[in-house]
């Protein structure tokens, strides 16, 4: 809390679907994609807009995160080929990508 009042943190929201499609274009490769979840909200403040067929649509961008090494993946498996059980499903493919 302290970081974020005094400006060294800052923090984004962003629906849960949105996030996870912000990840995954990321990893795909793709800068940027429009959405319509969050427009008249805060999320969408700043951000561009644009109309297709009547409908506002919001510019978000992709998440590329910096790539990690994963020891001890589920079944012993080398660290290329991974699984995910029950709930992992849900963030873990996108995050992965």
């Amino acid at each position: 809390m302290r970081q974020y009042l005094s400006g060294e943190l800052e923090l984004e929201f962003n629906p849960p679907g949105t996030l996870a499609e912000r990840m995954r274009a990321g990893g795909a490769g793709i800068a940027g994609f429009y959405a319509k979840t969050g427009v008249g909200t805060a999320v969408a403040e700043g951000k561009e807009h644009k109309s297709f067929n009547g409908e506002t649509y919001v510019l978000e961008t992709g998440i590329v995160a910096y790539p990690v090494h994963c020891e001890g993946v589920e079944g012993g498996h080398p660290p290329a080929i991974s699984f995910f059980r029950k709930t992992a499903r849900n963030f873990n493919p996108p995050v992965a990508t």
